[in-house]
């Protein structure tokens, strides 16, 4: 079994690393990245750990060695800020993560497996020595009320406030601490945050609480996930965050991207003509027409309905002579021919 700490906040991550001696197979379980410097265990499929051997990253497209730590007594140190490692992802800046051929080999060489491990750019380049960032460990601010541990923050006049889904755009991290008004609270902005006692469902995604502080566990209205809870107490925050608007569910809508706020917005399809209607895709009404308002009136067509309206209508069927039906026809045959 692998696990995964953070050296600044105490939390253990578990990934799993087997190999198959045998196919020459790794089995990974989870990805490295999330803090820079990570202790992975190294064990066979039978569970013994590796006495003593190598772990190490290629690129997959050209078999470039990128990182290589070596394994004792079935632990292993990474430090996804290797040179090489971090110049690829300097040269590939659209890859927030991206799969690379693990090897382990033992103390002599050999290959004991080999597979794919996902390996996330979070934020090795703006990391200090504790796996936090340069300016060292989480962002500190005063808070402008009281802040619950555990509350997504945003900044607003250099204070920390609470960030509800509205100002998704402003989201800065999560409360690691409670503070009160003017004490000092600590942003947890990558990686994972760990609080004792939180009570996450393990598994479950958490948003931006459309009011108050705690985290919404079902999105509504606006919505923007803040991150995955990887057990009751911590929670693995998204590098990539998108929010969008919702809309009515009952009623047909399409996506448009929402410059000024900078998310996705469900726009409502426009049932109805009139000014409300103008760039918005036509629908149609619940009796599956179209509302009159979206049909063009043509100078032609209209003219054509004047002509028309002097046709009289035919009494019922069975009341209407054959002189009266002629004389209609006739009259019809007069209007196509313009005369």
């Amino acid at each position: 079994m692998a696990r995964r700490t953070g050296a600044r906040e105490g939390i253990a991550h578990m990934i799993e690393v087997k190999y198959d001696k045998n196919r020459k197979r790794l089995d990974i379980d989870g990805a490295l990245g999330l803090s820079s410097v990570e202790t992975v265990e190294v064990a066979d499929d039978a569970g013994v750990a590796l006495a003593e051997g190598t772990l190490c990253l290629h690129d997959e497209g050209c078999d470039t060695a990128l990182a290589e730590w070596a394994v004792d007594s079935g632990q292993c140190e990474t430090d996804t800020r290797a040179p090489a490692l971090t110049a690829w992802f300097a040269a590939h800046p659209a890859h927030m993560c991206q799969e690379f051929v693990a090897r382990v080999k033992d103390a002599d060489g050999n290959l004991l497996g080999a597979g794919c491990l996902t390996v996330i750019d979070s934020c090795a380049s703006v990391e200090g020595a504790d796996g936090g960032p340069a300016g060292g460990g989480p962002l500190e601010a005063e808070a402008a009320v009281e802040i619950a541990a555990g509350c997504p923050v945003k900044l607003a006049g250099g204070l920390a406030h609470p960030c509800a889904a509205g100002d998704h755009a402003r989201f800065l991290g999560i409360a690691r601490n409670h503070a009160e008004a003017g004490g000092t609270v600590r942003v947890v902005r990558w990686g994972s945050v760990h609080i004792p006692g939180w009570g996450l469902t393990a598994g479950a995604a958490y948003w931006l609480p459309q009011s108050g502080q705690a985290l919404a566990p079902a999105p509504a209205g606006i919505a923007c996930c803040a991150g995955l809870a990887q057990d009751a107490n911590t929670l693995l925050l998204s590098t990539g965050r998108l929010a969008v608007q919702a809309g009515a569910g009952a009623l047909l809508g399409y996506l448009v991207w929402d410059a000024t706020n900078k998310r996705l917005a469900v726009v409502q399809a426009a049932a109805a003509g009139g000014p409300d209607a103008a760039n918005r895709i036509v629908a149609a009404r619940a009796d599956g027409t179209l509302d009159p308002a979206f049909i063009p009136r043509e100078a032609a067509l209209e003219a054509l309905g004047q002509a028309f309206a002097g046709v009289p209508l035919l009494p019922p069927p069975g009341a209407a002579t054959l002189d009266q039906a002629a004389a209609a026809v006739n009259r019809i045959l007069e209007i196509l021919k313009g005369e």
